[in-house]
């Protein structure tokens, strides 16, 4: 049975959605205020923590907030307001609040918020998959599958010296619901390694630069609207880690020569170390002011301006100066990705990704619609290669984020 922590300073509050949590099918552990919280939180961890605004043994309920958060970073937090107040609210989902409620209180306002902390606690996302099983096969079913078995069995060992092309198909297309609401910058890259130095471990027998080049064991994804960016595991997209910007939130990124390069919501180029805290190590004024894109082709850095409508090639140095500047060809470039041959950019204005001509990137080669954003509310934005699918996030108003990969054939890709 989910566990709730609810700390509530009045007692008939707090028993008051204790019984609501318990009728919904929750068990409901009770603190009355900042220390016996902790107390609780850290004998037994639950699975989410509902608390109002306004309780005794802490300065404010932020400040606490932010303790809790540093002790316990994937913990889901619902916030009860002491009144219906819309600036409150957003400050509290700026400081990485899950959800907050408003009086008065009831199964139809407090159940779906807890039912999206409890599935999204453990920071595994969950896959949006058809869950439905297949009926159960009759045994006349079962004999004439055994000979189709028998008979696939023969067609195998005669085609085992056939040499078959060694293309790797993409996996199927899947989506993932994100515990934040509005990514907007995706990448592929390590995972800092902290030491005494504060810089990352690199690997046994490589360079620092080298490691973080090869290594994508991570997907990075920023998103504007918590002013951060999110590390999760490529395997099985476990949140891992948040990096909180509180003067100037991400909205793109790329790896590029051992450092996270990142495009600030307000207009500005940031080079981050590789490190615990990604410090920030030179800051400057992007030649753009609606930058959506960053990517990087082995030599150069790439931007997409929305506002332009352009491509811009940066050289690697200390200001990324401009090399050129392309007209997009497209409609919103919102993203751009290299698949070692070929540029791709995401056209979000018509939900679909363009393939140019790397030598001469003002020309289209192929395009590639994505239906899973065709038809809907969801606007598509970061744009990632992993070598064998393409990955996408989007957002949606009101919604949580996802993540999508496509699964696009060989002749789409071309």
């Amino acid at each position: 049975m989910p566990q709730i922590l609810i700390v509530i300073a009045d007692p008939y509050s707090r028993q008051e959605m204790t019984v609501l949590a318990e009728q919904m099918g929750y068990g409901a552990l009770q603190a009355k205020d900042g220390p016996s919280a902790l107390e609780i939180l850290r004998e037994t961890l639950p699975d989410a923590l509902l608390l109002h605004e306004e309780f005794p043994g802490a300065p404010s309920c932020a400040s606490w907030m932010r303790s809790v958060q540093q002790e316990f970073p994937l913990l889901p937090v619902i916030v009860c307001l002491k009144s219906r107040d819309a600036g409150r609210a957003v400050d509290f989902l700026k400081l990485g609040v899950l959800d907050c409620l408003a009086p008065p209180w009831s199964q139809e306002t407090v159940g779906p918020c807890l039912r999206q902390a409890v599935r999204l606690k453990g920071t595994h996302l969950d896959l949006l998959m058809d869950e439905r099983r297949p009926p159960a096969l009759s045994r006349k079913a079962v004999a004439l599958l055994a000979g189709a078995l028998l008979l696939l069995a023969a067609a195998v060992v005669s085609l085992r010296s056939y040499r078959w092309p060694s293309e790797e198909k993409p996996s199927a297309s899947a989506r993932w619901d994100l515990p934040y609401s509005h990514p907007s910058g995706l990448a592929a890259g390590p995972r800092p390694r902290a030491v005494g130095t504060g810089r990352m471990e690199p690997q046994s027998g490589v360079s620092s630069s080298a490691a973080g080049a090869a290594a994508k064991d991570s997907f990075w994804i920023a998103d504007w609207y918590s002013q951060s960016i999110y590390r999760h595991q490529a395997g099985d997209l476990k949140l891992e880690m948040n990096y909180f910007f509180a003067h100037d939130p991400p909205a793109a990124l790329a790896f590029a020569e051992g450092a996270l390069w990142t495009v600030t919501v307000s207009g500005f180029f940031q080079k981050h170390l590789l490190d615990a805290q990604l410090t920030v190590v030179s800051r400057f004024k992007a030649p753009g002011a609606q930058i959506a894109g960053l990517g990087y082709d082995g030599i150069y850095l790439w931007s997409c301006d929305v506002g332009a409508g352009v491509l811009r090639k940066h050289l690697m140095d200390n200001q990324l100066t401009v090399l050129s500047e392309i007209p997009y060809a497209g409609g919103k470039p919102a993203a751009v990705a290299f698949d070692g041959t070929a540029m791709w950019t995401l056209d979000a204005s018509r939900s679909v990704l363009l393939k140019h001509d790397l030598l001469s990137p003002g020309k289209i080669l192929a395009e590639a619609p994505l239906p899973e954003y065709q038809g809907n509310a969801w606007t598509p934005g970061g744009l990632l290669w992993d070598g064998k699918n393409f990955w996408t996030v989007g957002e949606r108003k009101g919604k949580t984020g996802v993540l999508i990969r496509h699964a696009l054939s060989a002749g789409e890709m071309r």
